[in-house]
């Protein structure tokens, strides 16, 4: 339930974030979700092997359930923690990061 929450309001506001407040060009936003896309599609498949890979032997798998759910809590509040530089990287990095640890949390919890 919390991660649903927060994949809202994540969902809701990160747009928003990014060209209004840090006024992201439209173009760069643009760029960002095309490299993000490709990041997207390679993380996921990326995590999915590592949790069949290792997370799945682990004797205690809810301790990494635990603390990706931690990381992941801090990871959505990346974008609303401005940074003065490369407004392109930060909206990148933070729907990456993002999705991520949403993406590796939920492969967790089966």
């Amino acid at each position: 339930m919390g991660s649903g929450l927060l994949t809202t309001v994540f969902g809701l506001f990160h747009v928003q974030v990014f060209l209004e407040a840090y006024k992201l060009p439209l173009a760069d936003y643009a760029l960002g979700s095309v490299i993000f896309a490709i990041i997207n599609t390679v993380n996921d498949l990326v995590g999915a092997w590592y949790v069949d890979v290792y997370a799945s032997k682990a004797q205690h798998r809810s301790d990494w359930v635990g603390w990706s759910l931690v990381v992941f809590g801090g990871m959505f509040l990346l974008p609303f923690w401005p940074w003065t530089q490369n407004k392109l990287f930060h909206f990148v990095a933070s729907m990456s990061c993002y999705d991520t640890l949403f993406s590796w949390s939920a492969i967790l919890m089966g």
